[in-house]
């Protein structure tokens, strides 16, 4: 990345994209073609892996505050 901002572009970029696929995956897993218990382990596995995209934000952001407050 050239800069700070970039970066933070960039991660808000793949945080977006991230949500629009945990929307898609978890209309897939409502839609019927899943039994119950399979749907409930891997919505745990969906919602872990959204957890870990929200995570990857905060801490760009943290990075991006400490750099401003550096400069």
């Amino acid at each position: 990345m050239k800069n700070m901002a970039e970066y933070g572009s960039e991660t808000n970029r793949l945080e977006n994209a991230g949500d629009k696929s945990y929307r898609r995956i978890l209309a897939k897993l409502v839609s019927g073609k899943y039994e119950a218990l399979e749907v409930l382990k891997l919505k745990d596995i969906v919602d872990s892996l959204e957890k870990a995209i929200d995570a990857f934000e905060k801490v760009a952001n943290i990075v991006e505050q400490i750099h401003v407050k550096e400069s």
